[in-house]
């Protein structure tokens, strides 16, 4: 089996610690793991697994959460992922490339805010995904 894990936390500590521990005991059981991750102390992280492991500036995302919503200037990250999507195209041309050769059987989302991201996966890459929500939603 061969997934495609995304973490957008350059950062080491909460989600991407938990993603960090499944990938370790997913590849100590023989899942073969190539993970795009934000540039910083994760994606090392990854790499001292021996993952491989795509390193991207950001991945786009929408975040509608009770507390992260947009709202007032927050609307200017807006434009923060827009160049995320615009930068990340050329990464999602490899990774296709890469799906050609090794097919990838399953996508795994870190978190819900993916919802872009998700769906070019979804539409260039994977049919099978699993996005792991740890936010609550706005009403």
């Amino acid at each position: 089996m061969h997934v495609l894990f995304f973490d957008h936390c350059g950062t080491f500590g909460g989600g991407g610690r938990s993603l960090y521990e499944i990938i370790q005991n997913l590849k100590n059981r023989g899942v073969k793991i190539t993970i795009i991750a934000q540039k910083g102390e994760m994606a090392e992280a990854y790499k001292n697994l021996g993952i491989n492991v795509i390193e991207v500036n950001g991945i786009p995302e929408f975040d509608n959460g009770r507390y992260s919503y947009y709202r007032g200037w927050r609307w200017l990250i807006l434009f923060r992922e827009f160049l995320y999507f615009i930068i990340f195209i050329p990464k999602l041309i490899r990774i296709r490339k890469i799906n050609h050769y090794d097919k990838f059987d399953i996508l795994h989302f870190n978190d819900y805010s993916y919802l872009p991201t998700v769906v070019l996966g979804y539409l260039f890459v994977c049919k099978n995904i699993i996005i792991h929500c740890r936010c609550m939603q706005r009403n």
